[in-house]
């Protein structure tokens, strides 16, 4: 009897014990963020760096492939709205062939965003954002240097402190990795990028606009030989913030198909609303072809579904 009660007693304990293990695990995941802009994937949750699960994958991510032209593309655009932020990861799969010898802390990535009536440009190198810069929209393009990439020093462009309020309100991260992706198994250039976004109908809520604007991303090592284009544009797009939670994503490209750097580089990217448009009309133009194909007899209009 005493043994009996002395088993009882010991596997109640062991249940209890995995319980509570159990229990701290669970509160432990739940405590993990989905994102952590740290350049790699899931890198901070203990899952595989080659997988997009979890931290880049669910109904809500936006996913967008950019092909390689030339020096330019060759890269995968990640976006999710999370916790009233903006999460980007920039997978440059193609950095090997476009820069080759580029790492982590010796390149960096020029991120360029439209919050109107301005143009930002957020420049990141290894794990810290080395300038914020922001001028007119109206003032025009931004000039490049001989390499190609943004001329920080370009007098259109403010240079804004840590104490700026859209610098407080923006809350930006960015940090550039190097490694394997779900895209590519050899090492290469990553870059992940945050900043806050606006609910709508509280405009301090959050510093970027839900509305549709412009992006683009670029990298490269510093200014190389002038007119060697080594620092190229790896993904451009329109986006929209839809209030269910998911991101819209228009790749907007040059005249080759490439990576606009600035919008007045596009050469043609439907805006979304055009988008609703093109479809209205396509249902209406196969409406009018289905009731002018019904014989006269039955020309009801009637088109079944």
């Amino acid at each position: 009897m005493v043994r009996k009660t002395i088993v009882r007693t010991v596997a109640g304990l062991i249940g209890v014990l995995f319980f509570l293990l159990a229990s701290h695990a669970d509160a432990a995941s739940m405590m993990i963020p989905k994102h952590l802009t740290d350049g790699a994937f899931n890198l901070h949750n203990g899952g595989s760096p080659t997988s997009e699960t979890t931290e880049w994958s669910g109904p809500n991510v936006a996913r967008v492939f950019f092909p390689v032209v030339g020096s330019a593309g060759g890269s995968v655009l990640y976006a999710e709205q999370d916790t009233g932020k903006l999460f980007l990861m920039y997978d440059w799969f193609n950095s090997p062939n476009a820069l080759p010898g580029g790492g982590a802390m010796d390149s960096f990535f020029d991120v360029f965003f439209q919050v109107a009536p301005d143009d930002y440009l957020v420049h990141i190198m290894g794990n810290q954002i080395m300038a914020v810069l922001e001028k007119p929209t109206a003032s025009g393009p931004a000039s490049l240097n001989g390499d190609g990439s943004f001329n920080l020093n370009d007098p259109l462009w403010t240079r804004l402190t840590l104490g700026d309020p859209d610098v407080t309100l923006a809350q930006f991260d960015g940090a550039v990795g190097f490694g394997p992706s779900p895209n590519s198994a050899l090492n290469h250039l990553l870059a992940e990028f945050e900043l806050t976004f606006q609910t709508p109908g509280m405009p301090n809520s959050g510093f970027y606009s839900p509305q549709p604007a412009f992006w683009s991303a670029s990298g490269g090592k510093g200014q190389g030989q002038a007119g060697v284009l080594d620092d190229p544009p790896l993904s451009a797009g329109v986006f929209t913030l839809n209030a269910d939670g998911t991101t819209t994503i228009i790749a907007a490209l040059g005249a080759n198909g490439e990576p606009a750097q600035q919008p007045q580089d596009v050469a043609a990217v439907p805006e979304p609303s055009s988008i609703v448009l093109l479809l209205t009309g396509l249902v209406a133009l196969a409406l009018f072809y289905g009731y002018k194909t019904q014989t006269p007899k039955k020309a009801t209009g009637h088109i079944s579904g």
